[in-house]
């Protein structure tokens, strides 16, 4: 760059890391160069986010999924919910596991779909060997809140030829025979402190994720899981389908239950809009 006569460079921001953070502007400086910082500096950030938020507090960057009709149910009052949307919200939904580190369902979610929680796409070349699966995508790190552990030993996610591992997170209250029969299947049991209710705390948990250098979380519900983390105002972006159907139903579920909001001074407050079209459906996302 000095031998090419460059006498001016511009950059967005600086690497948040702060084994590095400067050191590059600074050499320039000291060699007379004119440095410039911060054009675009926000839309810079948003594309590295995850790794600003990991490098800057040791926890991952949680984004919410969600599928729901028009109305916000997630499934119809008699509980039927696949397919609520169409197979290219579908194949998006995937594609974001692919791009996320991991991936987090409640144990509800694992008695109601025995889900697999991996990238199900056409095939397709990674840079990622360590996790890339036969057609070629990364499967995420699959967790499941499971407090007093009553997931069944017979579980899809616990028996999955994946490179990526599944992490079952509980609390003391787990039974330690559960416990030790599920690390016999090879799975991981993460301990963590409960919280009112018995269920498991969720800041020491992305905490422990942030050192396991998970930087990005997927957390794809259901209902209670993705109450919980938008009342503890833990999640950063979501991304929420609406499919062009209305359900109704007064016993139909939504996309959130936990505590909500009595007031309407405390809502939450979305910013950043966007709304793209995936064949019938409409994806909205937006940043908290």
């Amino acid at each position: 760059m000095l031998n090419a006569g460059i006498r001016r460079v511009v950059m967005a921001t600086r690497d948040p890391n702060p084994r590095v953070n400067g050191g590059g502007a600074e050499f320039l400086q000291a060699q007379g160069l004119q440095v410039e910082i911060g054009l675009l500096a926000e839309e810079a950030r948003r594309l590295n986010e995850a790794w600003f938020k990991w490098v800057e507090t040791g926890l991952p960057f949680v984004v919410a999924k969600a599928a729901a009709s028009l109305d916000g149910k997630t499934a119809t009052a008699g509980g039927e919910s696949q397919w609520l949307t169409g197979e290219q919200a579908r194949s998006y939904g995937h594609q974001l596991r692919h791009e996320l580190d991991a991936i987090l369902v409640g144990v509800g979610t694992v008695f109601a779909d025995d889900p697999q929680l991996t990238v199900r796409l056409p095939k397709h070349t990674t840079k990622n060997e360590k996790r890339k699966t036969k057609n070629g995508f990364k499967d995420p790190v699959r967790i499941v809140l499971d407090s007093r552990l009553r997931l069944p030993l017979s579980a899809r996610l616990l028996h999955l030829d994946s490179p990526a591992p599944t992490w079952i997170a509980c609390t003391p209250a787990a039974p330690k025979d559960k416990i030790q029969e599920i690390r016999d299947l090879g799975v991981e049991v993460l301990m963590l402190h409960s919280e009112p209710g018995g269920l498991v705390a969720l800041k020491p948990l992305l905490a422990e994720l942030g050192s396991r250098r998970i930087q990005s979380l997927l957390v794809e519900g259901g209902a209670e899981t993705l109450g919980s983390f938008f009342d503890q105002r833990l999640v950063d972006k979501f991304y929420f389908f609406y499919a062009p159907k209305i359900l109704g139903g007064k016993t139909a579920p939504g996309m959130l239950a936990g505590a909500g909001v009595k007031h309407l001074g405390n809502a939450l407050q979305a910013k950043d809009l966007e709304v793209r079209k995936f064949g019938p459906d409409l994806l909205v996302t937006g940043y908290l």
